[in-house]
């Protein structure tokens, strides 16, 4: 399977189909969102983005890759973590969080360290081209989108600053006939609002490519798998 991939991903590179797009733009998409806050271990600005896909996934995989034009690999097990080694990462990624987040610290009675919140930076919101805001929501659709005739969900992790952004990215683009936010009852992974919306014009058009293109990449691992 290993060899196959690496042929797929060839493949992939060579199509240069998503060079079009933002690779920075869409990575801060398709990542977690660090306005939630968290206990890092060091300053997040100098982390960079890399988001952890699952094997399952292949062709998520695959347009990340094409779309940043960067080779991964799978994860290897680790002690703190049984299932580490069913996920892949990029190789190298060179885009860091300090590009898109202001860090807060804030130290917690009875806790070592520090706690942190991410705010987007003005900039990345109100600087964003046109091509930016489109990779963006590509990025959304990769990590946490699905789509059902022309209506598209996006399942957010947690209640977060992504929402909004996406939101407004959306209506500064083509619209939508439809949006709507369910929200939730509690704060949890994996438990966070629901965007749904009908995409209008181009962007109906860009984001039903994004799929497909998915779902291509998808196909050509299970067709060049061994029976």
């Amino acid at each position: 399977m290993k060899k196959l991939i690496t042929i797929i991903f060839t493949m992939v590179i060579l199509t240069v189909q998503g060079q079009d797009l933002d690779p920075a733009y869409y990575l801060f998409g398709l990542s977690f969102d660090y306005s939630i806050s968290t206990y890092p271990g060091k300053r997040l600005k100098r982390h960079k983005f890399n988001p952890r896909i699952h094997e399952s996934d292949l062709g998520n995989i695959l347009r990340l890759s094409e779309v940043t034009n960067k080779e991964f690999k799978k994860i290897k097990s680790q002690k703190d973590c049984r299932n580490c080694d069913e996920f892949y990462e990029l190789k190298s990624v060179p885009w860091k969080l300090g590009e898109f987040y202001n860090f807060f610290y804030e130290k917690i009675k009875g806790t070592r360290p520090k706690k942190v919140t991410g705010i987007v930076k003005n900039e990345v919101i109100e600087n964003a081209s046109i091509n930016q805001m489109k990779s963006f929501l590509a990025g959304i659709y990769n990590g946490f989108g699905t789509m059902s005739g022309d209506t598209i969900i996006f399942q957010f992790g947690h209640v977060n600053s992504k929402l909004e952004i996406t939101e407004r990215f959306i209506d500064s683009l083509d619209g939508a006939e439809f949006m709507k936010t369910i929200p939730v009852e509690k704060d949890i992974l994996g438990g966070g609002p629901l965007l749904i919306f009908v995409p209008k014009g181009n962007l109906k058009k860009f984001l039903l490519n994004e799929r497909k293109r998915i779902n291509t990449l998808a196909n050509q691992v299970n067709s060049s798998a061994p029976k």
